[in-house]
């Protein structure tokens, strides 16, 4: 049985590592280290115009990443020393890539207004028509976007694992070597970040978990024990024309007993009324990680 090929594995190197192989691409003093090859070989491009590229621009050779003004300097040699082939092979493919962009935003520009997967900027509120007072809107509008954004973006157990994957981040134990070397600023920088990426997740599946599966059975257990509180109350003040300050005995005792039910239910409504409020300020501030 033939023993499968193990792909070599490049360490991750430091950031100053990382800028002296930059500057030894750019200056030509690759050949005498076979770290530099194996890392250039590792991101080559494999591609019919990098090919090309590679064939016809190497005086200097392109590196795989430098800074700003290091390009400047690199594009700058190569059309001087490669001037036709920087025009066919660079000019011309930016052009057409250009014009390829102008048309992929003009089809965009219709799928965006057309078709019905790609309105991205409305919001199905999930209420029957009808109408509706404008707090409501506000909150199923707002809880409507949590929960596509969970749903079509990521799904429940795909953002629990994250969470669980962020926690075990935060961990100094499970940090990489070159992490662990780091001055103290950037780890406390490191961790301040995490946390609160974290903190923000865990808001968004916690509001999104509750909209989903709890609100919906307090609100529907609410309007039953209405709709059975009114279905057996004796006394209504809009169309009953007995005076309640003459009550007396049993029907007295039920109907305060009646108006003390009628408070608690109004209290409840009270508090989950409250309750969406409150969750409604937590999601604007777990906004921000919703990415």
């Amino acid at each position: 049985m033939a023993k499968k090929k193990s792909k070599k594995k490049y360490k991750r190197g430091t950031l100053a590592e990382f800028k002296k192989m930059t500057l030894d691409v750019v200056s030509g003093k690759i050949k005498a280290d076979k770290k530099i090859k194996n890392w250039l070989a590792s991101y080559s491009d494999n591609g019919l115009m990098g090919t090309l590229r590679n064939t016809f621009i190497h005086t200097p050779k392109t590196p795989r990443a430098a800074q700003m003004h290091e390009w400047n300097t690199i594009e700058r040699k190569q059309r001087e020393n490669h001037p036709i082939a920087c025009f066919l092979l660079n000019d011309i493919p930016r052009y057409l890539r250009v014009k390829q962009m102008r048309i992929s935003d003009a089809i965009w520009w219709v799928k965006y207004r057309v078709m019905k997967e790609h309105n991205h900027h409305t919001v199905d509120t999930g209420l029957e028509p009808g109408y509706h007072m404008s707090e409501e809107i506000l909150l199923h509008s707002s809880m409507a976007v949590l929960v596509d954004f969970v749903d079509a973006g990521h799904g429940e157990k795909d953002l629990a694992h994250y969470i669980e994957e962020c926690e075990a981040a935060l961990n100094p134990k499970n940090w990489q070597e070159w992490e662990r070397k780091q001055p103290k600023k950037y780890k406390e920088q490191r961790i301040f970040h995490d946390t609160a990426n974290l903190n923000g997740c865990k808001e968004i599946l916690a509001i999104y978990r509750w909209w989903k599966y709890d609100r919906a059975t307090e609100h529907l257990a609410l309007e039953q024990e209405k709709d059975a509180h009114y279905a057996a109350k004796e006394f209504d003040f809009m169309e009953d024309e007995r005076d309640p300050s003459k009550l007396t005995g049993a029907e007295k005792k039920r109907y305060e007993a009646s108006i003390k039910h009628s408070m608690d239910l109004h209290d409840v409504e009270e508090s989950l009324w409250r309750k969406d409020t409150d969750m409604l300020a937590r999601l604007a501030k777990a906004r921000r990680y919703m990415w």
